[in-house]
């Protein structure tokens, strides 16, 4: 279950592992997802190949490359649509993250999340 709300900023327990472990199926970053809801995201590709990204686990969503830095708000320009939301996104608790050995490094890759 989720932690509730506080007035002050609580880190989540990142996730590491050596990419020179990937190969080219996608493999989860975290056991269970991630220990608690999130709203930014950040990615840091220390590794020797550029890596591909899937937050489903089967589609390709973006690819990171070599000492690529990535962070994502996932709180930025998210419109507040009554009833169907309350003007905030989150990644949830349980979320997962899947990366593998970029297939295409050098091609051109554009993606987007909503």
């Amino acid at each position: 279950m989720s932690s509730r709300e506080f007035d002050w900023f609580q880190a989540i327990t990142a996730s590491q592992f050596n990419p020179a472990s990937l190969t080219g199926t996608f493999q989860p970053v975290f056991t269970n997802g991630f220990p608690d809801n999130i709203k930014i995201m950040h990615f840091f590709n220390g590794g020797a190949v550029a890596i591909d990204v899937s937050f489903d686990g089967t589609n390709l969503n973006l690819v990171l490359p070599v000492s690529a830095t990535l962070i994502v708000d996932l709180q930025t320009n998210h419109s507040d649509n009554p009833p169907y939301g309350s003007g905030t996104l989150y990644g949830r608790a349980g979320q997962n993250v899947w990366v593998r050995t970029s297939v295409n490094p050098t091609w051109l890759t554009i993606g987007g999340v909503r």
